[in-house]
């Protein structure tokens, strides 16, 4: 079902669109059509310049949805933000807090973002599905491929800082693995759920509004890693940016498949090995 006046989709069970204060139609007509564009990324470039001006209906639609972003990234992240600044600014080195209550913390913390999430996607008739998030069993290897490549800016910092080759970079995998195997259930979870949190919100989310309301897919990729980047300051200038190395890997994969599982699993599986590793 469509909306005639803002041309957006929604699920079976909606009749009326509550933005528009309209009713929904089987399908939009063909004449009309330019808008459902933007949803093709990398089919072909957005012309937003024979897009006509928007009505007064679609324009209160995409503020509301422009705050809605900043709601869920301002509950989600907005602390988390605030603080890596505020560290960065210090020059405070990043420390490791691990406690139980600190991983309950953690897992109902991005637990309740992700509701957040889930409920404002469900106002507007849409749901995580949509983001990308279903169960294939191609997310297994693509998940050990974008593992790989999560850790490629990382050994490429250090063999540059080392000047000593590429070998001397790489940490051992089977020490990881075997530490990772040692951590704190609780832990664990709290890693999956964390990571999934970021995916969900900082990668789809984020991505998806910005070219709904953009109709620009480079900004998107732009916007997730910048946003990424800031709250891993923390983590000092060359941690963020090394980082940020790999949140663009993500970011482009996402641009171009619009699938978040892999991205979720291979987002786990990184953590888990490096908390293994120095564990």
């Amino acid at each position: 079902m469509f909306c005639p006046s803002c041309r957006g989709e929604f699920r079976e069970g909606f009749t009326r669109c509550h933005d528009c204060e309209v009713d929904l139609v089987e399908a939009l007509p063909a004449e009309a059509d330019e808008e459902s564009a933007v949803e093709e990324w990398g089919a072909e470039e957005w012309e937003r310049e024979e897009v006509e001006r928007p009505g007064p209906e679609l324009s209160a639609t995409r503020s509301l949805r422009a705050l809605e972003l900043l709601l869920v990234l301002s509950v989600a992240f907005g602390p988390a933000l605030v603080l890596s600044l505020f560290d960065w600014w210090r020059h405070v080195p990043p420390t490791r807090r691990e406690s139980v209550a600190g991983f309950f913390v953690t897992i109902v913390r991005s637990t309740a973002a992700i509701a957040l999430l889930s409920y404002v996607l469900f106002r507007q008739g849409r749901s995580l599905r949509h983001l990308g998030l279903t169960a294939r069993w191609s997310d297994l290897p693509l998940s050990y491929v974008l593992l790989v490549l999560s850790f490629v800016p990382e050994i490429l910092a250090a063999t540059l800082a080392s000047g000593k080759g590429f070998a001397s970079a790489l940490f051992h995998p089977a020490r990881a693995l075997a530490g990772a195997l040692g951590l704190h259930p609780l832990l664990m979870v709290s890693l999956l759920v964390s990571a999934a949190e970021e995916e969900l919100i900082v990668r789809a989310y984020l991505m998806t509004e910005v070219v709904e309301l953009t109709g620009n897919a480079f900004l998107a990729v732009a916007a997730s890693v910048a946003f990424q980047g800031l709250y891993h300051l923390y983590q000092g200038t060359q941690g963020a940016v090394i980082l940020a190395g790999w949140f663009l890997i993500c970011s482009i994969y996402y641009a171009i498949y619009r699938r978040v599982t892999p991205l979720i699993v291979a987002h786990f599986l990184h953590n888990m090995l490096v908390y293994g590793y120095f564990h």
